[in-house]
């Protein structure tokens, strides 16, 4: 009797046991499944998003020979990755009082741009300091790598559907005042009201005409991309007119200092294939603003006053999304 019982409870607690593994198995097998298809899903996902469509940019402007800065930032970014950095013009330092040819002035940019060769392809336009051997298209400097590229008046494709396209210089900055509640904003400007020259585009402190050699080279700049389906970064030393980012007092007697151009907003808004405009020269106001969801302006700030931005672009639903982030060297 005892045996029976005994035999009886041993093959319900080996059923049991049984039971126990088969159930371990089963969850076992579906935890690994599940595992399996996150993998399947996620990988592609991680590559398609952060991998054949990601790019990341150093952006550094208005160095004014800031090379104890310009050492540090990139001491900095040695162990990061880029894909390019975009230098958007001044690199000279202005001192009225300087006698400084432009063979000097070209020394001088080379060397600061050749420290940053070693860490991703560098594309630059030329500031308003700078020599006016950079707003020549076919001027490129003698660097130590054959990727840096002077951008004014030129083009560069980084992906089959992705170009930058760059423009260098300054027209005339024009006195403006504060709008008044109600009032249409910047109604007020002035173009006549010319306080400070542009280089090269200056026509005689003339404002418009100035804008208009701007555009002359900007469109012809942008005529160069044949492709009406692909999508355009635009770097620039100046940018639009109506964006904080161009905006700045410059004294007393001039509470809004307008430094950026109506043609290049004009040509901003209307061209759609056109969705960020990277620009510095006004030292600031430094930031990122947006007229729409797909019209973006991003001004670094000036790398003199320990200013500069990294971006990262990739696409998403089937156009470029922007994370950008300003950063400061202390």
């Amino acid at each position: 009797m005892f045996d029976d019982y005994n035999r009886d409870s041993k093959e319900k607690l080996t059923n049991e046991v049984k039971e126990e593994k088969s159930t371990k198995k089963i969850l076992l097998i579906i935890i690994v499944s599940i595992i399996l298809v996150l993998i399947a899903t996620l990988i592609p996902i991680y590559f398609i998003y952060h991998t054949n469509d990601e790019l990341n940019f150093l952006i550094v402007s208005d160095v004014h020979e800031a090379d104890d800065k310009l050492d540090k930032l990139k001491d900095r970014m040695s162990n990061k990755k880029f894909d390019y950095v975009l230098f958007l013009g001044d690199f000279i330092k202005y001192d009225k009082n300087r006698n400084i040819t432009d063979d000097e002035k070209l020394n001088i940019i080379k060397e600061l741009i050749k420290k940053f060769e070693e860490i991703a392809p560098v594309l630059y336009v030329g500031g308003n300091h700078d020599a006016i051997n950079l707003f020549d298209e076919n001027f490129n400097l003698d660097t130590d790598s054959d990727k840096t590229q002077n951008l004014h008046k030129n083009i560069i494709k980084i992906k089959n559907d992705l170009y930058i396209a760059g423009i260098g210089g300054s027209i005339p900055i024009i006195n403006g005042t504060n709008y008044k509640k109600g009032e249409i904003p910047f109604s007020s400007i002035n173009t006549n009201d010319v306080i400070i020259s542009g280089f090269p585009y200056d026509d005689s402190s003339d404002y418009e005409a100035s804008d208009k050699e701007f555009q002359k080279d900007l469109n012809y700049t942008l005529d160069k991309i044949k492709d009406n389906k692909i999508f355009i970064i635009l770097i620039s030393h100046i940018g639009p007119i109506y964006s904080y980012t161009s905006i700045q007092k410059i004294n007393d007697t001039c509470p809004m200092g307008y430094l950026g151009s109506k043609k290049l907003f004009d040509t901003f808004m209307n061209n759609d294939q056109i969705f960020l405009n990277i620009h510095g020269h006004v030292h600031p106001s430094r930031g990122k603003f947006n007229f729409y969801e797909n019209k973006t302006v991003l001004n670094p700030g000036a790398l003199t006053d320990s200013n500069y931005a990294t971006m990262k672009i990739y696409k998403h639903d089937g156009k470029y999304d922007i994370k950008s982030s300003l950063e400061d060297l202390f």
